[in-house]
């Protein structure tokens, strides 16, 4: 009777097993455009090493953990572009960019130089996620998780999301040592767990976020893969998004597939280029003062890119400028339309922002 039973119970378990998987497979035959098949992060820059060297990191853990990245940028100066952990999360991030006097042809790897804010971060680049638990969830209604928003749905409350784990690669190489290194290009890997707006009451993580930069002088190339760690909705998610201060002049809409893009127009005539320019795939955003430019660009052909997951009524990418304050500008990988995504299901997208002088 013991060996019966004994029987049946790993006969149950085994097809258990076997429809949870066939679940996750199913998912990905009937709709593979989110999933890639070798979802490992590759950065793919053009070989200068017969050149002096492009990039310095600079690794510090102590008294706050920090990484700064040092890149020739124009005639007079470089660029750092810093990451530590930002907001209620805590979430490791690009945190403030600076430009440090140079007049030399190349990079110069002295962090002891004066620096002049070029901007200090008040909002996530990484975007959070409107994403509930669809089972056992609390009576939470909709709100944003994740990034820099907090149980409030704001920037305040309790967290919901904390980061576990940061690498850094420096062309090829872990670096665990604090120090200066040079190099030609740097990775960093960051993963974060994310609670749901039906299971922050709970503390309740449902998402495991990877998020790969991978820093090339004024070109930061962003992939991230998302992991559901339980049967999961997500509402709105917006992906890869960026503070309009300082570039807070004007914007244009690039389409690649037909190679149009809008005219520049001010900040606050964005509605017209959000209506007219709809699947934009790059917005390119120019400083007040200078000549300063940054793009940022979504692959349209790799993952939620593919914008499969937004309402007619949506736009691919928008701008947005309070009455107060810069505002922002946002890309739409979900909106609109639910996205489900099973358990041990994993979405995908790939984008980045170049930075420029002209």
């Amino acid at each position: 009777m013991y060996l019966k039973s004994l029987i049946l119970l790993t006969i149950t378990i085994f097809i258990s097993c076997i429809l949870s998987f066939s679940s996750c497979i199913n998912y990905i035959i009937q709709d593979n455009s989110h999933i890639s098949e070798n979802p490992s992060f590759e950065t793919k820059f053009e070989d200068t090493r017969s050149q002096s060297f492009d990039l310095y990191a600079k690794l510090e853990k102590s008294p706050v953990e920090k990484l700064l990245f040092v890149f020739k940028y124009n005639e007079t100066d470089d660029m750092w572009i810093e990451f530590k952990k930002c907001g209620i999360n805590s979430i490791m991030s690009i945190s403030a960019i600076y430009l440090a006097p140079n007049m030399k042809t190349g990079v110069d790897p002295d962090f002891s130089r004066k620096t002049v804010t070029f901007m200090k971060a008040y909002t996530d680049f990484i975007g959070p996620y409107i994403v509930s638990a669809k089972n056992n969830g609390d009576s939470g209604s909709p709100s944003f998780t994740g990034g820099w928003h907090g149980s409030n749905g704001n920037e305040t409350g309790n967290p919901t999301a904390r980061t576990i784990s940061v690498k850094v690669k420096t062309d090829s190489s872990y670096q665990a040592v604090e120090g200066v290194i040079p190099c030609y290009t740097a990775e960093i890997h960051v993963t974060n767990l994310i609670q749901g707006y039906n299971t922050k009451q709970q503390h309740r993580e449902i998402l495991l976020e990877n998020v790969y930069y991978g820093i090339n002088n004024g070109r930061i190339d962003v992939r991230v893969e998302t992991e559901a760690l339980e049967d999961v909705s997500i509402q709105k998610y917006y992906g890869l998004q960026i503070q309009n201060n300082p570039w807070n002049q004007n914007i244009s809409f690039r389409i690649e597939k037909t190679k149009t893009t809008s005219e520049n127009m001010l900040l606050t005539k964005i509605e017209h280029a959000n209506r007219y320019y709809p699947t934009a795939e790059k917005l390119i955003i120019n400083a007040t003062y200078g000549k300063h430019r940054l793009e940022v660009w979504i692959d349209p052909t790799y993952g939620m890119g593919k914008m499969k997951y937004i309402s007619g009524d949506k736009p691919y990418a928008f701008s947005f400028k309070p009455t107060k304050g810069s505002g922002k500008s946002y890309f739409n990988l979900i909106n609109g339309l639910e996205f489900s995504l099973p358990k041990d299901c994993k979405m995908y997208w790939h984008g980045g922002y170049v930075f420029s002088y002209k």
